[in-house]
């Protein structure tokens, strides 16, 4: 209901299929940045491949007290994971980390990631937009709370 009311979802549903995403478009201007103090925030976030205006991952930063429970840790590790798990995990499913790949990748490993012909984009390239936040020293914290 809240995503309806900050017209967040698609208005013709009636022809979507199971696949579909019901968000509107990563430029839809009910998405918001996250920067500034909205990084110290908890709350969930949205991964935008803009080439492609579409979303490509969701998670949540929520629930602890300290700062590596925001938006700020999230988005770090995130951009940390890339560089470090470009390559994979060696069972064979494709990764985000390896889909969209740090460009700060040393030329070997960057050599092995475009061989492997997966990756889509760069890591630094992606938008980071608000889903939902919460301030967590606000009244509503308890919104985000464990």
């Amino acid at each position: 209901a809240v995503l309806v009311a900050l017209n967040m979802v698609k208005e013709e549903l009636e022809f979507l299929e199971q696949d579909d995403a019901i968000l509107q478009s990563p430029s839809a201007e009910a998405f918001v940045d996250i920067d500034g103090d909205i990084r110290m925030y908890w709350g969930t976030y949205l991964y935008a491949d803009t080439g492609l205006m579409a979303w490509i991952r969701s998670g949540k930063a929520c629930g602890s007290t300290k700062e590596h429970g925001r938006f700020k840790a999230r988005i770090e590790h995130h951009r940390n994971a890339a560089k470090q798990k470009a390559l994979g995990n060696d069972d064979g499913k494709i990764t985000f980390y390896q889909r969209y790949v740090s460009k700060d990748l040393d030329a070997n490993t960057m050599k092995h990631v475009k061989e492997a012909k997966v990756a889509k984009g760069y890591h630094e390239d992606l938008e980071v937009k608000v889903g939902f936040a919460v301030d967590p020293e606000s009244d509503y914290s308890c919104l985000c709370d464990g």
